[in-house]
């Protein structure tokens, strides 16, 4: 159930007198004597999780765009003055280079970047070095 929902975590109760249904943070509907409620607020780590995960796409993305062959080894450079993305980039490092190959993954300024805006509030320069 977690996974076809695409959350992190599923808890079942006998009753939701634990769970405030006019709570600002949480969404209920009832059908048929089932009430299922979600909660709806974002926690860091989640936003953290939820920006690299949009940085690896961008990376992939910069990678098709510069014609790289799929199993291609890669330098990346990137720049941000955002500190939520420089957070999250710091959290979830191993598994950005991971995910696009990367040999190494280094802030810094790059006359080639390409340059996103992200989520339509945070800057970021990427560039790709390919390797040999």
């Amino acid at each position: 159930l977690k996974e076809s929902m695409n959350v992190k975590k599923v808890t079942f109760v006998q009753h939701n007198a634990d769970y405030p249904l006019n709570d600002k943070n949480f969404v209920s509907t009832t059908e048929n004597g089932l009430t299922v409620i979600l909660k709806t607020t974002i926690d860091p780590y989640l936003q953290y999780e939820g920006l690299a995960r949009e940085i690896v796409r961008r990376i992939q993305l910069l990678r098709k765009q510069l014609d790289l062959p799929i199993d291609r080894r890669v330098n990346i450079k990137f720049y941000t003055d955002d500190r939520l993305i420089v957070k999250s980039i710091e959290q979830f490092k191993e598994y950005i280079m991971n995910e696009t190959l990367a040999i190494s993954f280094a802030r810094s300024p790059s006359p080639l970047s390409h340059k996103y805006t992200i989520n339509s509030t945070y800057q970021l320069s990427l560039s790709l070095e390919s390797t040999r």
